[in-house]
């Protein structure tokens, strides 16, 4: 915490800082407690955002031009890039200026709808895969089961489970 404070200070008397610079210190200041793999996802974070915004002096960030920098981004990234992309903007600016207010509104998460098959995809699948590898467990999978439950069947358990429904398994799907 004593480097912490002590870069903090230096970074206080620089008179000019750009938002680079800033991310660069930023990095620096928690090289020892963040792991190398947030560190490498840090580094790569300035390249992503516009250069306009990178060159900008830090005194003169603010809210509106963080606004236009998460338009910008919006039109072509996924909705959690421009939250990760608005967090690092965040957290740097959050050290460098701490009085800065920031309250951006993000773009909404995409919901993602499955697919569902038809009951005409499903039987399609199932003549397809008649006899091969895979017809026992899609089979099973049509059934109800979830791929770990069918993955640690045995064959005991596949011979219980023929013994159980019989050879009119498959039969009863296709109809």
């Amino acid at each position: 915490t004593q480097l912490m404070a002590a870069e903090l200070e230096k970074s206080k008397t620089d008179d000019k800082m750009t938002f680079i610079q800033a991310s660069e210190k930023y990095i620096d200041m928690k090289r020892n407690v963040l792991s190398p793999r947030t560190i490498k996802e840090y580094s790569n974070m300035c390249p992503r955002l516009s250069e306009w915004f990178i060159k900008m002096d830090i005194t003169d960030i603010d809210q509106i031009s963080i606004n236009r920098q998460i338009n910008e981004l919006a039109c072509n990234k996924s909705p959690k890039t421009v939250s990760c992309l608005h967090g690092f903007i965040t957290a740097v600016l959050g050290v460098f200026r701490p009085d800065l207010k920031i309250s951006t509104r993000l773009p909404q998460k995409a919901k993602n709808e499955p697919y569902i098959p038809s009951d005409n995809d499903v039987k399609k699948i199932l003549k397809h895969i008649k006899g091969s590898q895979f017809e026992i467990p899609i089979i099973l999978a049509c059934y109800g089961m979830r791929r770990s439950e069918i993955c640690a069947l045995t064959i005991e358990d596949i011979d219980a489970i023929a013994v159980t429904y019989g050879p009119g398994l498959v039969g009863a799907l296709l109809v």
